[in-house]
């Protein structure tokens, strides 16, 4: 990408960004992109008349939807109170925040010609395909180059490009990236096979039915190492402390995001392999009903079983393997062999043992046979199961559709009756590539 070209994408940015602002300003409290299209395209057309239509049209859905947001932050419990004082204050964007295209103003037609070859890219195994963009001069697209990679290729020809995508600049490393969507149309799992119960814990972070264990001592000794230095900057409490102290949480981040896609590759593909779905544990909700001693409590709610459990769902359904959801009460306290449940069956946390038939082994592999065996009662009796809580997670539904219809309604452990909502998903797969070369 030639100088000239950056320049002019970064000056569509500050544009798009600056309209955003100035709709946000004006109007903070409106949430519906079709009454903020009433009540501001008209004047902003005319304060700005430099800015393209499209660019409007763009700004006033990120607004509508940034404001939506706020709106929702403002009412939920989770959010902090210093936090939710800044959410009272209209939307703000960067000025190089992220611009949306859609089918107005983009145009992908040149990605599916053949590439040229990028011999100098630091990518290695890229290809240049061209892309046509609206920028700020009206009525003149921009042609420019995107590099994409074999991943990126495949998930293109395998699903449906949608109409839409970002193009972000990451100023670090002064370059541009375009992320797409695809919908790929996922395929229907085998319901008629095996089950791979898949218990999730902070120690070992999961442990499947089979006996194959994933333990967290890489991610314990990586929080280990940086707590010393963690504390050192706490207690300083300057800005450039502050400043640290975020970089140390974001490497902590993406080292346990990294971790969680390992871990989540190995286990959708040993499923695949086998032949068998997946069941995991519906904890949804277990961090707000839970409580843990002082010394423990950095690790307990470091736990990242959420961002695991969504892993694997994705992979699974993206690789045709069933997800199972199981009601987790009693879990780790029942006996896989004859059914007795007791909380003595647990002398210590690692160790189970029956007090009925002197079953016993390790507690974490147990609780994954039992939710193995939740599954396999899925499979076998569906309208008991439902009953207890068991649900299959669908395929090939939007993600709205499935918070709007797959509600569920399962026993909790005191016997009353609880709402859970099967995790949301979406169809789209983001491939990312990088704009220029």
């Amino acid at each position: 990408m030639s100088d000239e070209q950056k320049n002019i994408l970064l000056t569509s940015m500050e544009m798009f960004n600056d309209t955003c602002n100035s709709i946000s300003e004006r109007y903070p409290d409106v949430t519906s992109k079709e009454v903020l299209h009433k009540l501001c395209y008209k004047k902003t057309r005319s304060l700005s008349p430099d800015v393209p239509a499209q660019f409007v049209c763009q700004a006033q859905r990120r607004v509508a939807a940034a404001n939506k947001t706020r709106k929702s932050q403002l009412k939920s419990k989770k959010v902090r109170r210093r936090k939710k004082a800044s959410l009272h204050k209209p939307a703000s964007f960067r000025k190089h925040a992220a611009i949306q295209y859609d089918g107005c103003t983009l145009d992908v037609s040149g990605m599916f010609t053949a590439p040229t070859f990028e011999p100098s890219s630091r990518y290695g195994t890229e290809k240049l395909h061209e892309i046509s963009l609206a920028t700020h001069r009206i009525r003149k697209r921009e042609k420019v180059g995107v590099l994409l990679d074999d991943n990126a290729v495949r998930s293109l020809a395998r699903g449906k490009l949608c109409s839409s995508a970002l193009l972000e600049y990451r100023e670090r490393s002064g370059e541009f990236y375009m992320i797409f969507s695809v919908d790929i149309v996922e395929p229907e799992p085998d319901k008629n096979g095996g089950v791979l119960g898949i218990d999730l814990g902070v120690v070992n972070i999961a442990v499947l039915s089979d006996g194959t264990t994933y333990t967290s001592e890489r991610l314990e000794t990586m929080r280990r190492k940086r707590l010393r230095v963690r504390r050192e900057l706490q207690a300083r409490s300057t800005p450039s402390s502050r400043k640290r102290l975020k970089k140390i949480g974001s490497r902590e981040a993406r080292f346990r995001r990294d971790e969680n896609h390992c871990i989540s590759k190995q286990i959708v593909q040993h499923a695949k392999d086998t032949g068998c779905a997946i069941a995991l544990e519906d904890l949804s909700g277990i961090n707000a009903s839970t409580t843990v001693a002082k010394s423990y409590r950095a690790r307990r709610f470091g736990w990242s079983f959420a961002q695991l459990g969504q892993f694997i769902e994705y992979k699974a359904r993206l690789a045709g393997v069933g997800v199972i959801y199981v009601n987790p009460a009693y879990t780790s306290q029942t006996c896989p062999r004859c059914g007795h449940t007791s909380k003595k069956n647990r002398p210590t946390r690692d160790e189970f043992k029956c007090c009925k038939c002197g079953c016993h082994g390790e507690a974490d592999h147990i609780a994954a046979m039992n939710i193995s065996a939740c599954g396999m009662l899925l499979i076998r009796e569906p309208e008991k199961a439902t009953e207890r809580g068991h649900y299959w997670v669908p395929v090939n539904v939007p993600a709205v559709q499935r918070r709007r219809l797959d509600k569920k309604t399962v026993p909790s452990r005191e016997g009353t009756e609880i709402v859970r909502s099967v995790p949301g998903s979406c169809n789209h797969k983001p491939a990312t590539s990088v704009v220029g070369n």
